[in-house]
């Protein structure tokens, strides 16, 4: 949702400056790259992940839903119910992540 908000906000300012939205725009910090080419703002459109679940029930298995696709069991046992993803969080809070 985020580059959909922003290119709204990119718009309306560039509107409310009285800048023609269709030409070529260096945008609010384009005085950075000098050698950067203008781009035309476009609107961007939302388009949400359709039904994306994962539910371990038990140690055993599961019940999933990927973009509308039924999930068998065994994935949502493999990614979700043998440990719950916790292996994730030990780099995560120790940093080791982003070394």
């Amino acid at each position: 949702m985020v580059p959909t908000v922003a290119s709204s906000i990119a718009i309306d300012i560039h509107k409310g400056l009285g800048d023609d939205v269709s030409a070529g725009s260096d945008g609010l910090l384009g005085w950075l790259n000098p050698f950067a080419k203008p781009t035309r703002l476009v609107q961007k459109e939302y388009s949400p992940m359709k039904g994306t679940i994962a539910i371990p029930v038990g140690p055993g298995g599961g019940v999933g839903q990927v973009f509308g696709w039924g999930m068998p069991s065994f994935m949502v046992k493999k990614a979700k119910a043998e440990s719950f993803l916790l292996e994730l969080v030990e780099p995560l809070v120790t940093g080791r992540k982003w070394a």
